[in-house]
């Protein structure tokens, strides 16, 4: 079941990279560009615990006829192609600033006997 799917993702992925787009008209704020790179990191995870799952279960038994590193071999230009695209996303989302809204600045209520904590009824 999981092989049929790469297709689809093999086929997002490249049409992603084949776009002739400069990284700077890129809106990474829109909700369609973060939903896509969203299904490209969830399909690249599910790529990558495939492949670990098949090579678990020929190093538990090897079927007669299942060639793991030719499977390993025709993925990798898809894994490859993958980690062109989210890498950047990725450290781009690490790199982000955040900034605490206005609930950190306030200054905290004291109580009638001058502690911070309300008290217990």
């Amino acid at each position: 079941m999981l092989l049929l799917r790469p297709s689809i993702i093999l086929t997002a992925a490249l049409t992603l990279a084949s776009l002739d787009v400069s990284a700077a008209s890129l809106d990474q704020r829109d909700p369609a560009y973060q939903s896509s790179i969203e299904s490209l990191a969830t399909g690249r995870q599910a790529l990558a615990y495939g492949l670990q799952m098949i090579e678990e279960a020929n190093a538990i038994y090897a079927q007669p006829g299942l060639d793991v590193e030719l499977i390993k071999e025709q993925y990798a230009p898809l894994l490859n192609t993958l980690d062109l695209i989210l890498v950047p996303e990725q450290r781009r989302r690490e790199s982000k600033v955040i900034v605490p809204d206005a609930m950190f600045f306030k200054k905290p209520a004291v109580g009638p006997n001058g502690s911070y904590f309300k008290p217990n009824p």
